[in-house]
């Protein structure tokens, strides 16, 4: 019987450690690279071109017949009216109002579930002499002053002020313009009511049947003067 290790001796034993040592070992890993591989410009493409979607101009942007105020809070106040030095959007359902008086006042439109949510200490405001298009109104106190909501038939708002006073006021005032918008101004030319100067009787034009008395005979002047001796 032959010994195994008797068969890894000699010139043959070495070859034979050698070809299991190199068997025995791991798999080197395979080699990576941190290049990105991009196909040549010829190569066909299957991805769909990417169109992006862009928004029509805002001229072109059809507004509701019965939106609140025509579509803009900044004109919900008439200026002809209401003393109004500053109008500002502070945010699109929001138009900012400062009044010659100093009082800044805040139109918002607002949602149903909006009105609804009535503080308990809320007051119901009393709509005579309101516009029709006012169907109620509560009003509450707010951080920094009052605010009086509307319902009105197309939709709701509300008005903020520094004093109910002047929230209510606002709110009365807008309510008739909720339909359609307040009007604008519009810049008529001037009519020119300048009287002209009465330029009096012509100086050139001598009326010599006042110059005379009465009974006296003016003499012809354009006749020919005869001399005498």
């Amino acid at each position: 019987m032959v010994r195994p290790s008797r068969l890894l001796t000699g010139p043959v034993g070495l070859v034979v450690v050698f070809a299991l040592a190199a068997c025995s070992g791991t798999d080197a890993a395979p080699e990576t690279t941190s290049e990105f591989y991009f196909p040549p410009d010829s190569a066909a493409s299957t991805l769909l071109p990417v169109i992006p979607e862009t928004l029509p101009p805002p001229d072109s942007v059809s507004i509701p017949v019965d939106a609140l105020f025509g579509g803009d809070l900044c004109d919900a106040l008439d200026t002809t009216e209401v003393s109004v030095e500053r109008t500002e959007y502070l945010a699109i359902d929001t138009c900012q109002f400062t009044l010659a008086s100093g009082d800044v006042v805040r139109i918002e439109a607002m949602s149903g579930s909006e009105f609804l949510d009535r503080p308990s200490d809320a007051q119901t405001e009393d709509l005579t002499g309101w516009p029709e298009a006012a169907e109620t109104s509560w009003s509450a106190a707010v951080f920094g002053g009052w605010r009086v909501m509307v319902r009105v038939t197309n939709g709701w708002f509300g008005v903020t002020a520094p004093t109910l006073a002047v929230a209510r006021r606002m709110s009365r005032s807008a309510a008739q313009w909720t339909l359609g918008g307040a009007p604008t101004e519009v810049d008529v030319d001037p009519v020119d009511e300048t009287v002209p100067d009465d330029p009096g009787p012509d100086d050139t034009a001598v009326d010599t049947a006042t110059d005379t008395a009465p009974g006296t005979t003016v003499p012809d002047t354009t006749a020919p003067v005869t001399a005498t001796t």
